[in-house]
């Protein structure tokens, strides 16, 4: 396994986790002003298709934007992933909704902001030379209390993509109520039903160990001698990416935007493991065939968790 493709697949970890993290598609711009109503109200069905409209707009473009291959592509990644942010606030705050909609739709728009200023902290780190890892690591826990807070907003406003920030969720730009909203996602008929905190806790969690393992394979990448080194260190971080895996497929969340992101994460999250393991008995067997193979499926592992990520 080169050292190139290491670095890759690390690389590629920490931009999977700062997504899980952050959810680009569901960010804000670099104003610290709540929505300006400037034009007539419009009424709750069209505040709601017109901001649905726009989230749906911004995640795939997003999805275009693909995922950083190397640390040296972070940087540039993130720079995109700001752009189309604040282009999405740009167009939230063109809109006026009710009256009854003002406050929640203001609560979570700062929400939002206060996102972006922690990813445009990350990206003034990195700029100014610190390591991209570390600086994901140390910001990404930061991050995903205020996306699932701003995406409990937008469900709570009724906004179907906004509140899912994913374009797969639906099929139409026409959100419907909360009410009507909380009937969308069918619980499993066992498993215990569990408030967001407890989801905000795990999912951290879920990004760290996950960062970790990039962090250590980045560490390992001067060779197979250095991966052998690691293997231990990397297989018990593996063990932690389990436990917290499997303490998510336990239960469910009692926010549907939400519960679909932890399904999608739990379902995804298994070939990480496996992968991952089996990289590492190919690299201490000496396989450098299987390795370069387990690498690309990996990739494309990460890749699948990614999406999982933005639903």
């Amino acid at each position: 396994m080169s050292p190139i493709r290491r670095r890759s697949i690390a690389a590629a970890l920490a931009a999977a986790s700062l997504l899980v993290a952050a959810g680009c598609g569901g960010s804000s711009s670099s104003s610290d002003t709540p929505a300006t109503q400037t034009t007539a109200a419009l009424s709750a069905d069209a505040f709601r298709q017109q901001a649905d409209a726009i989230c749906k707009d911004i995640d795939v473009k997003v999805e275009a934007l693909g995922e950083p291959s190397s640390e040296a592509d972070l940087l540039p990644f993130i720079d995109k992933g700001l752009a189309l942010q604040a282009e999405q606030i740009s167009r939230l705050k063109a809109l006026t909704p009710p009256a009854e909609l003002k406050t929640g739709f203001d609560e979570a728009l700062a929400l939002l902001q206060q996102q972006t200023d922690i990813i445009t902290q990350a990206r003034t780190r990195i700029s100014g030379g610190e390591a991209a890892l570390t600086v994901i690591e140390e910001l990404s826990p930061q991050i995903d209390p205020l996306e699932e807070q701003a995406k409990q907003k937008a469900s709570e406003l009724g906004l179907v993509e906004c509140g899912n920030d994913s374009g797969t969720t639906s099929t139409s730009t026409t959100a419907t109520p909360p009410a009507d909203t909380t009937t969308a996602v069918t619980p499993p008929a066992t498993g215990e039903v569990v408030s967001t905190s407890v989801f905000v806790a795990d999912i951290q969690t879920f990004a760290q160990t996950l960062t970790q393992f990039g962090l250590t394979l980045q560490a390992a990448a001067d060779g197979p001698d250095a991966l052998k080194d690691r293997a231990t260190l990397l297989r018990s971080q593996l063990d932690d990416f389990d436990t917290v895996t499997t303490k998510m497929s336990g239960y469910t969340v009692d926010v549907p935007a939400l519960e679909t992101k932890r399904a999608a994460i739990v379902e995804a999250s298994p070939d990480i493991s496996r992968l991952g393991r089996d990289l590492l008995d190919a690299a201490e067997a000496g396989d450098a065939s299987r390795v370069a193979s387990i690498a690309s499926e990996f990739t494309t592992a990460l890749q699948r968790l990614q999406t999982a990520a933005a639903s």
